[in-house]
């Protein structure tokens, strides 16, 4: 796993360390800073590093950590954190105010600066039934906030919510984080949930954390082909390394094709290796590969979909070779089908053991 240096474990507010579950989670390790905004994405393990953080889940070995505060023992009650479940768990019998009051101790006082700060204020007596998906996950969090805990933890609240209402929700979150210093860690199998919103983002698999990292360093430099994917659409090609020189290899795909990729695991010249290429990485043009330049390929376009700002180009690289997507600017005119060249910079591919795809 791949820790950045932007966000020293040992200035965590929250940590957890080791084994958290033998059944899902292996190897885990990794912190949040106070005012930070972690998102822990996949599909195997970001909500039970939660549910252990809440007090919820197991620590098998190693330990969880609230400022400076062991809590492996802690009941959740006693844990003084705010958690935001996937399903929200609003209670119908409560309306608004009542939520952001309903955590032991919180005054009337602190329940209505809450609501304010949320944006709930003129529908404090409403029912949360009869509010929008965005204003439930606003409710939910007035719940969470009340008790003004310094660490939050969303479980993928955001999903049920429509795209133009969650980016108001992130930048509300965003907010909350940066001018209160609250620590968040938010849980989520959807990288529209977690683009936007994060300082960092941990990529996790099969139960272990792959990588941590700024989006931008996610995107350009993966440590696997799985984080590449985790971050947007990408193109994955099965080939055969030839040969290398400095970090550049020569590739062969299936059907013959040789491209060029970067090495980021250390391959052996003979041995199987996946090439992973963006589809906005892809240079396109009419003609023959000749015309293109050094390490252009013939392509054949299969289908042109039109997506708003992009065209989705399918092509195929020859009879026995993979297909490859490319995606061109919307504004561009849609190519016709045919007979095309596609060609990239060689640093722009990756190319990956098998195992780590």
């Amino acid at each position: 796993m791949r820790q950045t240096q932007s966000s020293p474990f040992a200035a965590s507010l929250a940590r957890v360390r080791g084994v958290v579950d033998g059944a899902a989670l292996v190897d885990v390790s990794l912190g949040v800073a106070r005012g930070e905004i972690v998102t822990l994405l996949g599909t195997g393990g970001p909500g039970a590093v939660l549910a252990v953080l809440a007090g919820f889940g197991r620590v098998a070995q190693g330990e969880v950590a609230v400022g400076g505060m062991v809590l492996n023992r802690t009941p959740p009650y006693r844990r003084g954190l705010g958690v935001v479940p996937r399903r929200l768990a609003l209670f119908p019998h409560l309306d608004v105010a009542e939520h952001a009051r309903f955590a032991p101790g919180v005054t009337p006082a602190r329940g209505e600066a809450v609501l304010q700060r949320l944006g709930l204020a003129a529908f404090a007596g409403r029912m949360p039934r009869a509010l929008s998906p965005e204003l439930q996950v606003r409710v939910a969090l007035a719940r969470a906030l009340g008790p003004a805990p310094a660490l939050l933890l969303l479980d993928d609240p955001l999903a049920s919510v429509p795209a133009p209402q969650r980016a108001t929700l992130k930048a509300l979150l965003r907010a909350l984080c940066a001018e209160d210093g609250i620590a968040m860690l938010h849980a989520t199998d959807d990288p529209a949930s977690a683009v936007g919103l994060s300082d960092r983002i941990g990529v996790m698999q099969s139960g272990r954390l792959l990588q941590i990292d700024d989006v931008r360093t996610l995107y350009e430099r993966p440590v696997a082909a799985a984080v590449a994917g985790a971050l947007g659409p990408v193109n994955r090609l099965a080939g055969t390394k030839l040969d290398q020189e400095d970090d550049i290899a020569r590739i062969r795909l299936a059907g013959g094709v040789t491209v060029s990729a970067r090495c980021i695991d250390v391959i052996a010249d003979g041995a199987a290796c996946v090439v992973t290429i963006r589809p906005e990485r892809i240079a396109v043009a009419a003609g023959a590969p000749e015309e293109l330049g050094e390490g252009a390929m013939a392509a054949r376009l299969i289908e042109a979909l039109f997506e708003g700002k992009h065209t989705r180009l399918r092509f195929a690289l020859g009879a026995a070779a993979p297909e490859i997507v490319v995606f061109r600017p919307g504004a561009l005119a849609v190519p016709r089908a045919g007979a095309m060249s596609l060609a990239w910079q060689p640093h722009h591919a990756l190319a990956f053991l098998p195992e780590a795809a």
